[in-house]
């Protein structure tokens, strides 16, 4: 908990010393995986953060759709859009009325050159949640490289999805 308090006031370097403070206790604890990854590529280090996520996700037996869309999303920061494509679609097949992978879909489609799909997914992710703008996910986003979350929001933008 210590961790997320630090990433919410952006103190990257402390919320990944809190988390790997308590990988250190629990190695093996898949959550404790999920929280360094998802600090980790928020923090700037989303190649790591994709490895331990992807631990995370082998430590868990039932493929907590929770950890595939942190995967998602660290993915996207990470530049690697075709995997993002697999691993948001096999979360998207597990839990269809989410947000989360529609929104990794969107980007990661736009990323790749694939404009329909692009905007399949924000029509979707629109009627799941008709409020959703660009401005408040990237304020949730908590990324600290501001190149990261211009080229996020400019993907999400390619798809069609509202700015404001």
């Amino acid at each position: 908990m210590l961790g997320m308090l630090a990433l919410s006031r952006r103190e990257y370097d402390q919320a990944i010393a809190y988390r790997e403070k308590a990988l250190a206790l629990a190695p093996n604890d898949y959550i404790v995986l999920l929280g360094l990854g998802s600090v980790l590529y928020k923090a700037g280090e989303p190649e790591r953060a994709v490895g331990i996520l992807k631990m995370a996700l082998r430590n868990n037996p039932r493929k907590a759709v929770a950890v595939l869309w942190a995967i998602g999303d660290a993915q996207i920061v990470a530049g690697h859009y075709e995997e993002a494509i697999q691993t948001s679609n096999e979360a998207a097949s597990l839990q269809p009325d989410s947000m989360y992978p529609h929104i990794f879909l969107a980007a990661a489609y736009s990323a790749v050159g694939r404009p329909e799909e692009a905007r399949s997914e924000a029509e979707i992710l629109t009627q799941i949640n008709p409020k959703f703008t660009i401005s408040s996910w990237m304020k949730s986003q908590l990324l600290k490289n501001p190149e990261d979350t211009e080229r996020y929001a400019d993907l999400l933008a390619k798809a069609g999805l509202p700015k404001n």
